[in-house]
C-alpha cells in the first residue's frame, strides 16, 4: 500500500513539474499564453533605456497559443495597455530636471474609454488578430479577420490606432505650457510584427544553444534609433507558466526574526525562499519583469531584473549591509527613508507662528544635504531608474512638507479672511522642486514620498474649498466625500490612487455594503492593473469577517482559544491585539439604559475573549478581572491572525457562539461597550421577532401545505407515469432505427470488400469472405431485435469480422479475456463493439497495409471495460464535425440512448498512444455497467 501511493505521489509530483516548467519555443502548447511589453521610441531621438519612461512608447500585448503544429504556432492577439509620454523634437530638452517642459502624454489605463463606453480595445475579441510564428527562425505573419466594425467610413482600425494625445507641461500648475489635444497614432501591426519576429527569433536561437527564453531582447540597431516608431526592446511581463528566475537574492536575518516571517513582500504576493543552507543565510530566485520596490522584514528591497544581493545582518552596527549586483539601490533607499521617517515635521513642532524662515530654510537644507550626501556614496553603483527614483523622492518629500505646512496654516486660518497667511508658509509653485515633477507618470518610478505628496496635495484642495461659502464643506476630510471629491478633481493615476487609500479605509473600518456604490464605481472606471488588485483581494479579504461570515472558516491558530460551540445561544466579542496596554478595560455596560437588569441580562450572555501577546502577560499580572478573560498566546498565532484577518487596530469582532459574525465594532477600548451591547440587543430582538412571526402562522402554513403536497403527489404520479411510458417507447424505436441503420452499414462496408478481393482476381479469397460473410450475416440477424447478447455472442460476430477483412488486408489480431468474465452469462447491447474494431481495421491498418489489432476484455468491480488498440496513425479530430464518419457518429448516439433508456453510465473514451513523442497508434476504450 505504501509503495502505491508512493508512486502516485511521484507522478503527481513528475506532472506538476512538467505543468510548471521554464518552456522553449517548441515546446508551447495550445492554451499557453504570456504578455510582452514592447518599447517603441517617440518624439526626440536617443531613447536608450528599456526602464526610461521618457520619449517613448510602451505597448503591453497578451499572446494566446490557438493551436502548435509541427511548423508554426498560432497566437491570439490581445492589447492591454498603449502609452506615451514624449516631447516633439523642436521642443526636446535632455535634462530631465528642466522646469515646466511640455510632453506629449497618452495612456490607455486611464483614458481607455470611447464616448460609448467600449474599451479603446474592444475590437480585439474573439482571437480576430492571429500572429502565425515560424518555429524554425521566428518569422511571423499576420491575420486582421474582417469583423462588421472596420466595413464603414469613419470606423476604428484594428491595424493603425488613433487617440487624442494630451499636450502637459511639467510642474504642479500650468505655466506657460500646454496646448490643446494632438492626434497620436501608431502602425500597430508593422510594430507588432518586428517586435515578435524579433523576440521570437532570439528565444528560438537561445533555445538551440541550450538557453532558455530571455527575458527581454534588444532589437535595437543604426536604422532604429534614427525612425520613431521602431520597436527598441521587447520584454516578457508575465505567463501561464514559470519564467526563469533573472533575481537573485541571499538574505542573513537577525536572530530574532522567526523562520516562518522569511519572506519577501511584492505587494499581496509573499515570496518564499527556495532553500535554507546550513548558515543561516536564506534564498530566493525569482522572475522579476521589470524594477520594482519590494520588503522583507521591514527592509526595502530596490530591485532590478539581473541583480545579484546579499542581505546580511550586522550585529556591530545593528543593521543591514548590502552587497552585489545592484545593492546600492536599496542601500540608498533604506537610508534615505530612515531619515524621512525620522526627521520631525515642522509643523508639528511647536506653535507655527513662531516658526521663522529660518527654520524653515534649515529644515530643508538638511533634507536636500542628506539626499545628496547618500547619492554621491551610492550613486555610481546604482542604475539610471532608481537615481530617478531617488530625485524624485526628494523632490515629492520637499513638495509633501511644504504643502502641509500650507495646510497647517489654513486649518488654523479657516474662517478669518482678515488673517493672512505668513510669508514663510506661502508656496512657490514655480521653484525647482515644483516645476520638474510630472505626478501623471512619475509614479512610474515609484517614488517613496510620492502618495504622501498626493494626500498632503489633496487636503490642500479640500481646505481651499472649506474656505468658502459657496462650496464650504468641512466634511470633506470625511471618506466617501473624500472618494468623491477625489474623482472628481483628479485624473490619472493621482485620482485612482487616493480613490483607492480612501476605499481602502473605507472597506477596513466599516461593512462593505457601505462602500459598495463606490467599490463598483472603481472597478468600472480603473483599468490599471496594481490598483484593481489592491482593491479587489483586499475585499475578498475583508468579506470573511463581514456579518453573516464564519469565523471557523478561516482556521485561525487562534481558533481553540475562542470559546466557540455548535449552539448559537449566546455570544462572544473577540479583540485580537499583539500591543494591548494595561490601561485596557472592557466596560459591556449602557448608560443609557433604565436598570442595572437589563445590562446584567445582555452581560450574562456575553463572552469576552481579549488575545494579546505572551509578551504582554507581566502587565497584567495585577489585573485579576481583566485575566480572566485575556489569553496571551505566542507571536506566530498572532501573525496568522492578522494574515487572515483585515481589520483596523482595536477592532471587536462581534459573532454567536457558533462563529457567525455579526459585526465589527471600531473605536476606543473602553468606549466601545455601548456599540457592542446594541448589537447583541438588536440580534436578540431579531430572533425573537423571526420566531414569534413563525409561530402565529406555522399551524395553518402546514395543514394547507399537506393538503398541497397529497393532491400535488397523485396528479404528478399519473403524469410521470403516462410520459415514463411514451418516452421508453420512443427510446426503443430510436434504438431500433439505429441498429436498422447499423447492420445495413456493415452490410455495405462488407460488399465492397467482396467486390474489391473480385477485381484483384482474387477468387478463392472471394469465395471464404463470401462463406463467412453469409455467418457473420445470419449471427447479426439473429440477433438484431434483441436488445442485450451475450458477451459470447458478440465476440463471436467480431472474430468473423476480423477474419473477413484479414483476407482483405494483411493484418495481426488478439482477443484477450479476463478469466473472471463469464462470456456465457454477461449481456451487453449488441452491435456496441464491431463498430470501433471496424475504425481500427478501416483507419488504423488499412492505410499501413498491416499492422496489428488488440482486443481485451477486462472486469473491475460491476463495470466490464473493453479496449481496441491498432498501431495505426492514431485519431485525428476532424475540422468539418459533419464528416466524422457513420460508425463512430451511431454509436455515440445509441451510447446516449441507451444510458437514458436504461439508466447507465456507459463511456467512450479515445486517446493516441505516443511513443519517443510520436504517434504509434489508437486506443479506444468502452466502460459498460454490467
Amino acid at each position: 500500500m505504501k509503495t502505491k501511493l508512493l508512486i502516485v505521489l511521484l507522478v503527481l509530483t513528475s506532472m506538476f513539474a512538467q505543468a510548471k516548467e521554464v518552456r522553449t519555443f517548441d515546446k508551447l502548447r495550445q492554451g499557453d499564453s504570456f504578455t510582452l511589453k514592447v518599447t517603441v521610441s517617440d518624439g526626440a531621438v536617443g531613447h536608450n533605456s528599456i526602464w526610461d519612461f521618457d520619449q517613448a512608447q510602451k505597448l503591453e500585448v497578451q499572446f494566446d497559443v490557438l493551436s502548435v503544429d509541427k511548423d508554426s504556432v498560432r497566437f491570439g492577439i490581445k492589447p492591454a495597455n498603449w502609452f506615451a509620454h514624449f516631447q516633439d523634437k523642436d521642443q526636446y530638452d535632455p535634462n530631465p530636471y528642466s522646469l515646466f517642459k511640455v510632453y506629449n502624454y497618452y495612456d490607455s489605463y486611464f483614458f481607455s474609454r470611447y464616448a460609448n463606453g467600449e474599451s479603446i480595445f474592444y475590437l480585439f475579441r474573439d482571437n480576430n488578430v492571429i500572429l502565425s510564428a515560424s518555429i524554425k527562425d521566428g518569422r511571423v505573419s499576420t491575420n486582421f479577420l474582417p469583423i462588421p466594425e472596420e466595413s464603414g467610413i469613419f470606423t476604428r482600425d484594428r491595424k493603425r490606432w488613433y487617440s487624442d494625445l494630451l499636450q502637459i507641461t511639467t510642474g504642479v500648475k500650468i505655466i506657460g505650457g500646454g496646448g490643446i489635444p494632438k492626434d497620436l497614432t501608431l502602425d500597430f501591426e508593422a510594430v507588432l510584427r518586428t517586435a515578435a519576429q524579433g523576440f521570437f527569433h532570439n528565444w528560438i536561437e537561445k533555445s538551440r544553444k541550450g538557453n532558455l527564453m530571455p527575458w527581454f531582447v534588444d532589437l535595437r540597431d543604426p536604422v532604429t534609433t534614427q525612425n520613431t516608431q521602431t520597436p527598441t526592446f521587447v520584454q516578457i511581463v508575465s505567463a501561464s507558466f514559470d519564467l526563469q528566475p533573472n533575481v537573485r537574492l541571499i538574505y542573513t536575518s537577525s536572530k530574532d526574526i522567526p523562520e516562518d516571517r522569511i519572506f519577501i513582500t511584492n505587494n499581496d504576493e509573499r515570496i518564499r525562499p527556495k532553500k535554507k543552507p546550513s548558515d543561516g543565510s536564506y534564498t530566493f530566485e525569482f522572475f522579476l519583469p521589470s524594477p520594482k520596490r519590494m520588503e522583507i522584514n521591514g527592509i526595502l528591497l530596490d530591485l532590478t531584473p539581473d541583480d545579484s544581493i546579499k542581505i546580511e545582518y550586522n550585529t556591530v552596527e545593528n543593521g543591514y549591509l548590502f552587497t552585489g549586483r545592484g545593492s546600492a539601490n536599496s542601500a540608498y533607499t533604506n537610508q534615505i527613508v530612515k531619515f524621512y521617517k525620522e526627521e520631525k515635521e515642522l509643523q508639528n513642532s511647536g506653535e507655527l507662528w513662531k516658526i521663522t524662515q529660518q527654520q524653515i530654510d534649515d529644515f530643508f537644507d538638511k533634507g536636500k544635504a542628506k539626499h545628496q550626501t547618500l547619492l554621491q556614496t551610492y550613486g555610481k553603483e546604482m542604475n539610471a531608474y532608481w537615481i530617478r527614483s531617488a530625485e524624485l523622492s526628494y523632490n515629492y518629500w520637499y513638495l509633501s512638507e511644504k504643502v502641509n505646512m500650507h495646510n497647517a496654516i489654513t486649518q488654523q486660518n479657516i474662517g478669518d479672511l482678515m488673517k493672512p497667511m505668513p510669508l514663510q508658509y506661502q508656496i512657490d509653485w514655480t521653484s525647482k522642486e515644483f516645476g520638474c515633477i510630472f505626478p501623471a507618470s512619475d509614479y512610474l518610478y515609484q517614488p517613496y514620498t510620492y502618495g504622501k505628496f498626493l494626500d498632503s496635495y489633496y487636503s490642500y484642495k479640500a481646505w481651499q474649498t472649506n474656505d468658502d461659502v459657496l462650496t464650504g464643506m468641512r466634511y470633506l476630510q470625511e471618506h466617501i466625500p473624500k472618494y468623491y471629491f477625489a474623482d472628481a478633481i483628479f485624473w490619472g493615476y493621482p485620482r485612482f490612487y487616493l480613490t483607492s487609500e480612501t476605499l481602502k479605509y473605507l472597506m477596513t473600518g466599516f461593512h462593505l455594503e457601505d462602500s459598495q456604490r463606490e467599490y463598483d464605481d472603481f472597478l468600472r472606471k480603473c483599468a490599471e492593473p496594481g490598483l484593481r488588485t489592491s482593491i479587489t483581494s483586499m475585499h475578498e479579504q475583508v468579506e470573511k469577517v463581514e456579518p453573516g461570515a464564519n469565523i471557523k472558516d478561516l482556521n485561525l491558530a487562534i481558533q481553540n482559544y475562542i470559546p466557540l460551540k455548535n449552539a448559537s445561544d449566546s455570544y462572544i466579542v473577540l479583540l485580537v491585539d499583539e500591543g494591548l496596554t494595561e490601561s485596557f478595560n472592557l466596560q459591556l455596560k449602557n448608560p443609557y439604559k433604565e436598570s442595572d437588569k437589563e445590562n446584567d441580562y445582555l452581560r450574562d450572555k456575553i463572552t469576552p475573549c481579549v488575545i494579546t501577546s505572551e509578551s504582554r502577560k507581566s502587565l497584567f499580572e495585577k489585573n485579576n478581572n481583566a485575566q480572566e478573560y485575556i489569553t496571551f498566546v505566542s507571536d506566530d498565532k498572532l501573525r496568522d491572525y492578522y494574515d487572515k484577518v483585515i481589520t483596523r487596530k482595536g477592532c471587536y469582532i462581534i459573532m454567536r457562539s457558533d462563529g457567525t459574525i455579526l459585526d465589527r465594532v471600531l473605536g476606543n477600548y473602553n468606549d466601545s461597550g455601548i456599540l457592542i451591547l446594541s448589537v447583541i440587543e438588536e440580534d436578540i430582538q431579531k430572533q425573537k421577532n423571526q420566531s414569534t412571526a413563525s409561530g402565529g402562522i406555522l399551524v395553518p402554513i402546514i395543514l394547507s401545505s399537506l393538503f398541497s403536497v397529497i393532491l400535488t403527489f397523485f396528479i404528478v404520479r399519473l403524469v410521470i407515469q403516462r410520459r415514463e411510458r411514451t418516452k421508453r417507447h420512443i427510446s426503443e424505436l430510436e434504438l431500433k432505427a439505429i441498429r436498422a441503420q447499423m447492420n445495413p452499414h456493415f452490410t455495405f462496408n462488407a460488399l465492397g470488400s467482396i467486390q474489391n478481393l473480385i477485381n484483384q482476381k482474387k477468387d478463392k479469397e472471394a469465395n471464404d469472405y463470401l462463406v463467412n460473410f453469409a455467418k457473420l450475416l445470419r449471427l447479426v440477424l439473429s440477433t438484431s431485435e434483441k436488445r442485450l447478447i451475450t458477451l459470447s455472442e458478440e465476440i463471436e460476430q467480431l472474430e468473423l469480422y476480423l477474419r473477413l477483412e484479414q483476407l482483405r488486408v494483411p493484418f495481426r489480431y488478439t482477443i484477450d479475456i479476463d478469466e473472471s468474465i463469464d462470456v456465457e452469462n454477461e449481456e451487453i447491447p449488441g452491435m456496441l463493439i464491431q463498430p470501433i474494431v471496424e475504425n481500427a481495421v478501416k483507419h488504423g491498418v488499412v492505410p499501413k497495409g498491416g499492422g496489428h489489432i488488440k482486443l481485451t476484455f477486462t472486469m473491475t468491480g460491476q463495470v466490464l471495460y473493453v479496449t481496441v488498440t491498432d498501431t495505426g496513425n492514431g485519431y485525428v479530430v476532424p475540422e468539418d464535425t459533419t464528416k466524422t464518419g457513420f460508425g463512430l457518429q451511431a454509436i455515440r448516439e445509441r451510447l446516449k440512448l441507451l444510458n437514458k433508456e436504461l439508466k447507465l453510465e456507459i463511456g467512450l473514451q479515445i486517446e493516441n498512444i505516443e511513443t519517443d513523442r510520436k504517434i504509434t497508434g489508437c486506443m479506444v476504450t468502452i466502460s459498460i455497467p454490467v
